[in-house]
């Protein structure tokens, strides 16, 4: 019979979907989840250095801290001076002090091509973005972000 849809057809349709459960809800909202890039962070894990670094942190246009770490003092107040005299607006940049990495997530951070160290950001997506800026003139990113945590001296 066509037409409309029928009690016993209503009926069946609803006894379906009770066995079946919830079922087909979850397998697709994991499927979605893998495909939008909605799976767990992979992370590396590179070894962090065994030795005290130097470093500063200077808030960035999106009002985040960013962090420079090098190995020496010296290098550390070169730099700092380099990115004060060469930012477009007034920054404000801590000192230099000196900090160990350890596991954590305070920060994310990346190798640097320009100093003997890392660059770093708050965010993952910042950190990235940092890693294209300073891969632009090479061909193509081969660091990548890892989180850390920072304790200064």
């Amino acid at each position: 019979m066509t037409g409309p849809l029928r009690k016993a057809d209503a009926n069946l349709l609803f006894r379906l979907w009770s066995t079946l459960g919830l079922l087909p809800f979850w397998l697709f909202l994991a499927l979605a989840a893998v495909l939008t890039g909605c799976a767990p962070v992979r992370v590396l894990t590179v070894p962090l250095p065994p030795t005290t670094l130097w470093g500063y942190t200077a808030e960035s246009v999106s009002a985040t801290r960013e962090l420079v770490i090098v190995t020496e003092g010296r290098e550390c107040d070169n730099a700092r001076a380099a990115y004060v005299k060469l930012a477009s607006t007034p920054v404000r940049a801590t000192e230099c002090r000196p900090l160990d990495l350890v596991p954590g997530w305070d920060f994310w951070i990346v190798p640097a091509i320009y100093v003997h160290g890392y660059l770093g950001a708050q965010a993952r997506e910042e950190c990235q973005a940092m890693e294209r800026r300073q891969s632009r003139d090479f061909a193509g990113p081969t660091r990548m972000c890892q989180p850390v945590g920072v304790e200064f001296k």
